[in-house]
């Protein structure tokens, strides 16, 4: 069984109502269905990690699933609400930091089963518009959007259940300041021995015959399926310990790594490349408002491969000129520093954006030309850097839990390429030029301080 997971992010924010909520334990409701509709409503317990230690809260999980689903159609969870309300005791670092107000964006993991097989499918679009922080009492956070579309290739009961929830909590202070820190990561994670579950969608045969019985093996299908089971790829790293590749590019306090991976493809070849997965450090500074009702966070960051400034080498392959078959190692480094920059716009948060920037190196060994090694010498290279900008909205991608970066970038032509016979004309005519989509996904940040997110995760790259 497959089920490929898709995720179109939203245009129109949707606002959320705030309420305060009691923990009830493995609750699930269906009232108020339209036709063909039915409402997951699931409340539970979970225990959050702040600053300051770790504290039982309450989330609450609302969503409209379809009652019945179809073999490679889409299935998608829409008006999504995910409400977390965190007891005073757990507000001492907001109280800290002086917060006034509080506004927020979530990532909710769910687990979707068909059959005996599972996948993890992350709904990383949610926001939380800013409410006043409490007196006293419960601070309640509502993180309203839409989910991923999920699409399975065979017929079977497919369940949604609630998992872990990241919150990213932005607070202000009175005068519209940013606190310090500006963002503040909390991971939560559902207490045992509840009912998670939130929906359950039927997935008929074609033509309305049972489906067979489930073996849980994965079965060929579309080929941006995401295989779930045994043999399904792994999401998180299984070393226990910190990457080699980790280290201190900033104060200890502000310095993190993560595990980045993408694709890149070659216009002219009609064809991409892996690069990654590859550690990227990530150093930051205090942001600072930058306009009314606007705050900007600058980050930056440093590839580190065995000391180098660069992602692992990535072997391609490309059908140069449309049948011929070419094998090429690709080492894609970086000049200075790759910068972060994060603007949140608090007054209207659809014009928030997250922007990463970089001059980046391309340098290439190894070559093949139908099976035929084609010398290249050790310095072929760009002529010079190519600019890199890739974009996300912040509802999407944060440093602290990642996200996919998006960009086109112009391959600058080559130099220095060939032994005996200048080849420079040959690899720039076949690869450089503009039109190059990059699609890069970060996984979570690991805190070089405190281990917070450790260790950091390999996250499954997206097309």
């Amino acid at each position: 069984m497959r089920i490929s997971v898709l995720w179109k992010p939203r245009r129109k924010a949707r606002s959320a109502v705030a309420g305060v909520v009691a923990v009830a334990v493995g609750t699930l409701a269906g009232a108020g269905s339209a036709a063909g509709d039915q409402g997951g409503d699931a409340t539970l317990a979970y225990t959050c990690r702040l600053p300051s230690g770790a504290h039982g809260v309450s989330v609450q999980i609302k969503a409209r699933f379809p009652e019945a689903g179809a073999v490679q159609r889409p299935i998608r969870p829409t008006g999504v609400t995910v409400t977390v309300t965190f007891p005073s005791e757990a507000l001492a670092d907001l109280t800290e930091a002086g917060a006034a107000t509080v506004a927020g964006t979530a990532q909710f993991k769910t687990a979707v089963a068909q059959g005996g097989s599972t996948t993890q499918v992350v709904w990383p679009g949610l926001t939380a518009p800013p409410v006043p922080m409490p007196g006293s009492g419960v601070l309640v956070l509502a993180a309203s959007g839409d989910g991923p579309e999920v699409t399975t290739a065979e017929a079977g009961d497919v369940t949604f259940t609630a998992g872990a929830l990241n919150v990213a909590l932005m607070p202000r202070k009175a005068d519209g300041a940013a606190t310090e820190p500006p963002i503040m990561p909390v991971a939560c994670s559902p207490l045992r021995g509840q009912s998670p579950l939130l929906a359950t969608v039927r997935v008929p045969a074609p033509g309305g015959r049972t489906p067979p019985a489930q073996s849980g093996r994965p079965e060929p299908g579309r080929r941006d399926a995401v295989p779930i089971g045994p043999s399904a790829p792994r999401v998180e790293a299984e070393d226990p310990g910190i990457p080699a590749d980790c280290e201190y590019i900033d104060d200890p306090g502000d310095s993190g790594c993560a595990y980045i991976i993408g694709y890149s493809n070659v216009s002219k070849l009609d064809g991409s490349a892996l690069l990654g997965p590859g550690i990227m450090n990530i150093g930051g500074e205090i942001g600072e408002p930058c306009g009314p009702n606007r705050f900007c966070i600058p980050n930056f960051g440093k590839l580190n491969h065995q000391g180098r400034q660069e992602l692992p080498p990535a072997p391609t392959t490309f059908l140069t000129f449309g049948f011929m078959p070419t094998k090429a190692t690709m080492h894609l480094g970086h000049l200075g520093v790759i910068r972060i920059d994060t603007v949140l716009d608090f007054e209207n948060l659809e014009n928030s954006s997250v922007t990463v920037s970089g001059k980046m190196l391309i340098r290439l060994d190894g070559v093949k030309v139908n099976g035929v090694p084609l010398d290249v010498g050790r310095r072929c290279r760009l002529a010079y850097p190519m600019d890199m900008v890739l974009t996300a909205s912040p509802f999407e991608y944060t440093i602290p839990f990642g996200g996919v970066l998006r960009g086109t970038v112009t391959i600058p032509p080559f130099t220095g390429c060939g032994v005996g016979e200048d080849l420079d004309p040959l690899l720039t005519g076949s690869i450089s030029g503009p039109g190059n989509v990059v699609k890069m996904t970060q996984g979570n940040l690991c805190s070089l301080e405190n281990g917070f997110g450790c260790p950091p995760t390999i996250p499954t790259p997206q097309r």
